[in-house]
């Protein structure tokens, strides 16, 4: 019975150890290249994927919602508000050149 219970609290120790120093080489002496792993999850590669979704049309076939491919990284302020200008601008060219289409299918 002692025989049994020694040989069992052995085993148990053996196993304890074989553990033990399992866990230190896996942070210590990184034999599986864990490092990089755990870089690449902290910092991601910043590639843009464009997610272009198209365009929304009304029953009369006039566009209501397209996609804009516009990002912006990291970018002066500045840039930005002339962006928008444009985009305005166009935007505005756009409606008036719709309207005059209307008006022009009216008199038709």
């Amino acid at each position: 019975m002692k025989f049994r219970f020694l040989l069992f609290i052995l085993i148990i120790c053996v196993f304890t150890i074989i553990w033990i120093a399992y866990l230190f080489s896996v942070q210590i002496l990184d034999p599986h290249n864990l490092k990089d792993t755990v870089n690449l999850r902290l910092h991601p590669s910043k590639i843009i994927i464009p997610a272009y979704r198209g365009n929304i049309y009304d029953s009369k076939s006039e566009l209501l919602v397209n996609s804009n491919k516009y990002y912006l990284l990291d970018e002066a302020r500045e840039v930005t508000k002339q962006q928008e200008q444009i985009t305005r601008q166009t935007e505005e060219e756009q409606a008036t050149k719709r309207v005059e289409l209307n008006k022009h299918n009216e008199l038709q």
